[in-house]
């Protein structure tokens, strides 16, 4: 289980759901009622106190508050210097913004941590799940815990700091800071300069191109349309090629990034020796990462073919047909353009 932890500058995410809790016990398991909408679904605490609970509670209030306002939360965001993802403002905006008001459950328990850790929180996950420091549940002010909340909900929605850390010169201006930052005080962090920064599945260089179908002129999508699509997410053959989501970068390694995400193409199941109709997804780790290697590397052949290095497959819309429609995963097949029975309906190019 990969966990981020969060130094006591900084701690776990929640969504902004406020609900009313029904305690049974000291160790309380509360119950979920919504009290307010339409923020929110609710949230549920684990091995805390009463305590405790209450400081959750009453984080989570304020945290409703600040999104309540929702207009002078987004200007705030809007107007953050970003060390990452600055290139997709707008969609960080939108994201970190409606990430915080996603009616999902989130599920927040009480432990004690290790020395100058505050909490702990999964990285890119449907849901939103995390550990809170019992000391800094006593200790913290209600507006920092629900700031420290709202830093660790753009862990879970997929934002990382992973090359900007805490002690970095830009860790102010990442993601979860900035967020943090709105929440906190309604002003974002200012700028701490325009350095380059080191590329990785967290920061790294966005643009690229859009991969079009060329009979038909669909692009390659991530199953589900999400800019930060989860580890499985399918490549499918949709409508549409001029949106950052839709970009993917063909790496000197082999790999082929999608731009956004930061998560490289995969056949799905991780074989080096993948068989027919095996489906294409997008997965954490490129070639040249620990756990990467040749299993991970494509390339594109003089007539239009992408190809998988190892396997000598190439990309097929599933089922062959030269006119798929929306929706069509991509997957691994034996035959490239210039084999016979291939032809165009096997030919990508890159779209500007």
């Amino acid at each position: 289980m990969n966990l981020t932890k969060i130094n006591k500058k900084h701690s776990i995410l929640i969504s902004l759901a406020l609900m009313t809790m029904i305690l049974f016990t000291t160790k309380c398991f509360a119950q979920i009622e919504t009290v307010r909408q339409p923020l929110g679904v609710g949230y549920k605490v684990d091995e805390c106190t009463l305590a405790e609970t209450k400081v959750i509670h009453d984080a989570f209030g304020h945290l409703l508050d600040v999104i309540s306002n929702f207009t002078a939360f987004q200007t705030c965001l809007a107007n953050a210097p970003l060390i990452e993802f600055s290139g997709l403002r707008n969609q960080v905006t939108f994201t970190a913004s409606e990430g915080l008001r996603k009616k999902v459950l989130t599920n927040v328990r009480c432990y004690d941590a290790p020395q100058d850790v505050l909490a702990e929180a999964r990285v890119n996950i449907k849901g939103e799940s995390m550990l809170v420091d019992r000391g800094f549940l006593s200790s913290g002010s209600v507006r920092d815990i629900a700031a420290t909340m709202a830093h660790e909900i753009m862990h879970n929605r997929g934002y990382r700091h992973k090359e900007n850390d805490f002690g970095s010169q830009y860790y102010s201006n990442t993601v979860p800071e900035q967020v943090e930052a709105c929440v906190r005080t309604g002003s974002p962090n200012p700028s701490a300069g325009t350095e380059a920064v080191k590329a990785s599945s967290s920061s790294f260089p966005l643009g690229g191109n859009a991969f079009q179908h060329v009979p038909t002129s669909k692009c390659w999508h991530p199953k589900g349309g999400s800019p930060l699509p989860s580890n499985n997410t399918y490549v499918v053959l949709y409508d549409g090629c001029n949106e950052d989501r839709l970009m993917f970068r063909l790496l000197a390694d082999g790999s082929i990034r999608h731009s956004t995400s930061g998560k490289c193409l995969h056949p799905k199941g991780g074989s080096t020796h993948p068989g027919n109709n095996t489906p294409l997804v997008l997965y954490d780790g490129c070639v040249s990462d620990p756990g990467g290697g040749k299993r991970l590397k494509f390339r594109r052949l003089h007539d239009g073919s992408i190809q998988h290095v190892h396997s000598g497959k190439c990309v097929h819309p599933k089922g062959g047909s030269t006119h798929p429609g929306n929706n069509t995963p991509l997957v691994l097949y034996d035959g490239c353009v210039s084999d016979p029975g291939g032809g165009e309906r096997l030919k990508f190019s890159l779209a500007p």
